[in-house]
């Protein structure tokens, strides 16, 4: 007991010494936000009128917007502080910038492994999330302040964090069961996964079908189409992800608690992945939700000696692939 509780106000101490690290991670994603100096995400434009539409109907907005109420009492919020949008959008991923900087630092036990990590998140997450899916940007920073606090032992503060990010996106639904799941047990893991491949093979259509009576997005995707084209279970990136996942099965035993765990709901989100490969658009927002949690699996990984070799490894390759994905390719930004 004596041994967590020093290893705990270890990391306090150092998120206190690194607040001006979280400060910094925060204000890049401000910068790059506001000049846009990458070009024009994909999704910037439907922000942009969609702040123009919050600027007009005030909290009405809540009723003609298919936005979720969370981030839109958010811009509310902003709209009536900021004349500009892209200020407005600047502001948004700051907070959720904040979030995840104080994330990344929970496991961070050097200003080292915080720069490592966050050089990971910002070529590997940051394009697709802060610069194009505000909501889930949004959205998956809650999930990530509630599993730390979850996961220390705060079940109440855990849990309304992490129901909170449903206000923001509601694909978060789909990751807040399985953060209370945990196994030390490689076996149990790789029987979890399966059983929840098996359950989501079947039960998927049912349950969107049911949720579009309820989901006024969930209903235009019924109506409209859940994308033209399928998921591609052979993507690079996928199977980047799944390396990882076999060479931690294979170094089990390495592996802390917390990584075991991440390496679970990795699997759990591929399993969701691969089994409701007729929705596109929903299984990719879900796996996005819960690939950002290698931020976890990599900070912790990196302070341990047995894992930070393959960790640094994880990294570099993430960094190459997903810097010609999103900058060099010049496929995703116009």
């Amino acid at each position: 007991m004596k041994q967590i509780t020093s290893r705990f106000d270890m990391r306090i101490s150092f998120n206190r010494r690194g607040y001006y690290l979280i400060a910094l991670f925060a204000l890049c994603g401000f910068l790059l936000s506001v000049t846009q100096i990458l070009g024009e995400s994909p999704d910037y434009s439907g922000y942009d009128d969609f702040f123009d539409l919050v600027r007009s109907e005030g909290l009405d907005v809540l009723v003609v917007s298919r936005f979720e109420p969370g981030f839109s009492i958010f811009a509310v919020l902003l709209i009536k502080l900021f004349t500009t949008n892209v200020v407005v959008y600047g502001c948004i991923v700051a907070v959720a910038m904040l979030l995840k900087g104080w994330a990344i630092s929970a496991y961070s036990s050097s200003h080292k492994i915080f720069l490592v990590v966050a050089a990971f998140y910002f070529v590997r997450y940051f394009p697709l999330h802060e610069l194009t899916q505000l909501r889930v940007a949004c959205a998956i920073a809650l999930i990530l302040v509630g599993a730390i606090i979850l996961w220390i032992g705060n079940l109440l503060l855990g849990t309304l964090i992490c129901a909170s990010a449903v206000l923001f996106h509601m694909s978060a639904v789909a990751i807040i069961p399985a953060l209370f799941l945990s196994s030390s047990k490689r076996w149990q893991v790789m029987l979890i996964a399966f059983v929840v491949f098996v359950l989501t093979s079947i039960f998927s259509g049912f349950l969107t079908g049911y949720l579009a009576n309820y989901i006024r997005i969930l209903d235009a995707y019924q109506t409209g189409g859940f994308g033209d084209v399928k998921p591609n279970p052979f993507a690079i990136e996928l199977l980047t992800d799944w390396a990882m996942i076999a060479v931690s099965l294979m170094m089990w035993n390495r592996l802390s608690l917390l990584m075991k765990r991440i390496v679970l709901l990795e699997l759990i989100g591929m399993a969701i992945f691969y089994g409701a490969g007729d929705f596109a658009v929903i299984v990719h927002r879900v796996r996005e939700f819960y690939s950002v949690l290698w931020v976890l699996f990599v900070a912790e990984g990196l302070r341990q000696r047995g894992t930070n070799l393959i960790s640094y490894g994880f990294v570099f390759v993430s960094i190459i692939l997903y810097l010609y994905l999103y900058i060099i390719s010049g496929k995703f930004f116009n």
